[in-house]
C-alpha cells in the first residue's frame, strides 16, 4: 500500500499514538534551522505540502537514536530526504513540510518503523523499496494542523486492519523469543 494514498489515516494513528506534528513552510534555506530545534528521539515522518495545496502527504517513515533535530538537519543535506524533496525529485515543486515525531525509545522505535514500513510503502524509503518513486496520481492529502478524523473508508479500514495484524505477528514473535530465553535463563 503506497503511504501517501492513507495520509489521512497515518495522520490519525500517529497523533493516537502521541505524535507531535511540526510544520515548516517555505524555502530550503530556512528549513534548516527550524528542524535542529526539534528536540526528542524516537520515530518520525516527513511529510510534504505540494504547491498550493492545504494538506500534506507523507514521504518518508524513519527512526532515530539521535535528537530528532540532529537527523532532520542531515535530511535538508544534498542527498538528503527533505532536500530531495524541495528538488522536486518526488512531489515536483513543494510550499513546505511537515514532521510528524513520537518520542519514545530506540528499541520502540525500532518496532514502530518496522510495522508502519511492512504495511506502508512510503515513496522515499529507498532499502524498503529499493529506489526513489514518484506519488501515485490522486494521493491522499491530510491537513497537519488540525485532529485528523476516525477513518471511515474501507480502504482505510482495511489498512487499519493490517496495521493490527502486523502488529500481532510482532508480539507473537516477541512473545516466542521471550519464551525461548527464559527456559534458557532457568
Amino acid at each position: 500500500m503506497n503511504a501517501e494514498n492513507y495520509a489521512r489515516l497515518l495522520h490519525f494513528v500517529l497523533k493516537e499514538l502521541g505524535a507531535r506534528v511540526i510544520v515548516a513552510g517555505g524555502s530550503l534555506d530556512k528549513i534548516p534551522a527550524r528542524v535542529r530545534l526539534i528536540g526528542g528521539r524516537g520515530v518520525y515522518s516527513i511529510w510534504a505540502c505540494p504547491t498550493g495545496g492545504k494538506g500534506y502527504v507523507p514521504t518518508y517513515f524513519g527512526c532515530t537514536s539521535r535528537t530528532f533535530g540532529s537527523r532532520l538537519y542531515e535530511h535538508c543535506q544534498p542527498r538528503g530526504k527533505i532536500y530531495q524533496l524541495y528538488q522536486g525529485e518526488v512531489l515536483g515543486q513543494i510550499s513546505g513540510i511537515g514532521i510528524v515525531a513520537i518520542d519514545t525509545s530506540f528499541p520502540s522505535a525500532k518496532a514502530m518503523e518496522s510495522i508502519f514500513l511492512s504495511v506502508f510503502d512510503f515513496a522515499q524509503n529507498v532499502a524498503e523499496n529499493a529506489a526513489p518513486r514518484a506519488l501515485d496520481l490522486g494521493f491522499d492529502i491530510s491537513d497537519l494542523d488540525q485532529d485528523p478524523p476516525f477513518p471511515e473508508g474501507a480502504s482505510d479500514i482495511e489498512a487499519f486492519n493490517d496495521i493490527l495484524e502486523v502488529i500481532s505477528e510482532q508480539i507473537g514473535v516477541m512473545q516466542k523469543l521471550h519464551r525461548h530465553l527464559r527456559k534458557l535463563k532457568e
